[in-house]
C-alpha cells in the first residue's frame, strides 16, 4: 500500500508525461454535453477536485458512461487508477487546467478511505460582477448570479463577412451579448425568459383555485412555511443512474421504466425526494422537491444525508427535519397527480431566501 501512495499525484501536477498516476479527488459534478439543436448527448463531462483544492474537467464517451457511472457518484471522494491525460479543451472549458483527464471502460475507480486529507466539497472562483464582461470570451463559459432585467429580441450583425445573431441579455448592470446560431435563434426567440422575470408573487389560496390542465405547464411564486415533511421513510429513492427514475424492483435486481435499463443494487443512485406540507396565512399545499433541487436547499448532498442517518439512528436526517417552520420562496407549477387524497400538489423548481417583510 506504500508503494501505491506514492504514485499518488496532485491533480494540479498531472500531465501527460506521467506513468499510470493515481490521483484521490472528489467528485464536483456529472453533466452530459448535448447537442443544442437535437438534445442528443455526445459525451458525459466532469469535475474533480483534490486537497489542495484544484479542479480539473474529465470526459467519457456516452457508451463508456453507461459502465462508469454506477460507480461514481457527484460528491464521493475515489481514487482514480489507469485514466488517460489529454490536453485540455480549447474551447468551453470551466477550469483553467491546461490538462484534462479522460476515462474510458479501463478505468479502476475505488472508494477513498478516510486517511485521505480533507477535500472540500465546493469549487468557486468569484469575481466582482463589473468584471463580469471583461472575462467572457468564446473560450470560457461562465455562469452568472443576478436578475434579468430586459431580454430583447434577436438581431443580425454583420461582421466583415460574417453574420451572427445576437440576443442582448441585461443582468443588472452588466450587458452580456452571447451569438447564437440561426437555428438556436429562431428556437429561442419564442423561449420562456428566466424564473422571476414578470413573475408576480401569488398567495397559497390562488394556487388551489388554478385550474390544473390550464396552467400545467406555467410558473408560479409564492412564499409559504414549510409545516411539515411527509414520508419519514420515503425522503429518497433508487434511481437510474442514466434517466434518474425511480426504479421498478424485478426479480435479479431493477430495471428502468424508460430506458429498460437492468441494473443491480451497487448500481443503483440514491435520489432526493421531499413530500412537504406548506402553508400561508391562506392554506396550505403538498409541494415536491426533487434531486438537486432539494440538494440545494438543504446544503446537502444525498450521500451526506444517507451518511448523516447512519450515525444520527434517524430514519430521517435532522437537517431534513429541521425545514420545518422555514419560510422559504418557492418557484412551482401544478402537478396533476397529488401525493396524497384531495390535496393539491406542486411540483418545485427553485428555492430561495424569503424576502425581507418591510
Amino acid at each position: 500500500m506504500a508503494q501505491q501512495d506514492s504514485k499518488i499525484v496532485p491533480l494540479s501536477l498531472l500531465t501527460n508525461k506521467l506513468d499510470r498516476p493515481t490521483m484521490v479527488a472528489r467528485v464536483l459534478k456529472i453533466w452530459h454535453a448535448c447537442n443544442p439543436l437535437t438534445g442528443s448527448s455526445f459525451n458525459v463531462d466532469f469535475s474533480l477536485i483534490d486537497a489542495e483544492g484544484t479542479v480539473i474537467q474529465g470526459t467519457m464517451t456516452v457508451d463508456d458512461s453507461h459502465v462508469i457511472l454506477p460507480y461514481m457518484h457527484e460528491g464521493n471522494v475515489y481514487e482514480f487508477y489507469l485514466f488517460r491525460i489529454i490536453p485540455a479543451k480549447k474551447k468551453y472549458g470551466i477550469v483553467s487546467h491546461e490538462w484534462q483527464v479522460r476515462f474510458n471502460r479501463a478505468v479502476v475507480i475505488k472508494p477513498a478511505p478516510d486517511r485521505y486529507p480533507e477535500i472540500p466539497f465546493r469549487y468557486f472562483n468569484f469575481c466582482r460582477f463589473e468584471e463580469l464582461g471583461k472575462q467572457i470570451d468564446e473560450n470560457a463559459i461562465v455562469d452568472a448570479i443576478g436578475r434579468i432585467n430586459r431580454l430583447s429580441s434577436i438581431r443580425e450583425v454583420v461582421k466583415g463577412s460574417k453574420i451572427s445573431y445576437v440576443r442582448t441579455v441585461e443582468i443588472a448592470n452588466e450587458r452580456i451579448f452571447p451569438k447564437l446560431k440561426p437555428e438556436i435563434a429562431e428556437k429561442s426567440e419564442n423561449a420562456p425568459t428566466s424564473h422571476g422575470t414578470d413573475m408576480d408573487t401569488v398567495k397559497l389560496d390562488y394556487l388551489l383555485g388554478l385550474d390544473l390542465e390550464r396552467e400545467k405547464n406555467r410558473d408560479y411564486k409564492c412564499v409559504a412555511t414549510m409545516d411539515e415533511v411527509l414520508g419519514e421513510h420515503d425522503w429518497y429513492f433508487k434511481a437510474c443512474p442514466r434517466d434518474q427514475k425511480r426504479l421498478k424492483c424485478i426479480q435479479d435486481g431493477y430495471m428502468c421504466p424508460k430506458c429498460h435499463l437492468k441494473i443491480n443494487e451497487a448500481q443503483a443512485v440514491p435520489r432526493l425526494r421531499l413530500c412537504i406540507s406548506v402553508k400561508d396565512s391562506t392554506a396550505s399545499a403538498d409541494f415536491v422537491i426533487l434531486g438537486k433541487r432539494a440538494e440545494h436547499l438543504l446544503g446537502a448532498t444525498t450521500q451526506q444525508l444517507l451518511h448523516a442517518q447512519s450515525t444520527e439512528d434517524q430514519f430521517m436526517p435532522y437537517k431534513i427535519q429541521d425545514l420545518r417552520n422555514q419560510t422559504v420562496l418557492f418557484i412551482v407549477r401544478c402537478c396533476l397527480y397529488p401525493i396524497r387524497y384531495n390535496r393539491r400538489t406542486f411540483n418545485v423548481f427553485q428555492t430561495d431566501p424569503a424576502p425581507r417583510q418591510p
